[in-house]
């Protein structure tokens, strides 16, 4: 394994723990593939907050990327919240 696998493996680790650290217990986080990782947050209150709740997420794990005098170059992007019965036949 090159230095540089070996660097980017460890940056994925620690971005992993600090989206973990940004998330409720309650919430799933899944590494969908590459630099790329998806949470599905549980019970949530109010479905429009959705867009509010993940700036809140990003800014947590930016926040703590700064604080170890990194840099924070992620861009979050989210889809609209599903429910059981809006999640029939379509992509969430």
């Amino acid at each position: 394994m090159t230095i540089t696998a070996i660097r980017g493996r460890r940056a994925l680790r620690t971005f992993a723990a600090r989206l973990r650290n940004a998330c409720r217990a309650s919430d799933s986080i899944a590494r969908l593939g590459g630099d790329e990782f998806s949470i599905v947050i549980q019970r949530m209150a109010d479905r429009r907050n959705t867009k509010d709740t993940g700036l809140q997420i990003a800014e947590k794990v930016a926040a703590a990327f700064r604080s170890k005098g990194g840099s924070s170059t992620f861009k979050p992007a989210w889809t609209s919240p599903c429910s059981p019965t809006t999640a029939t036949n379509r992509i969430c």
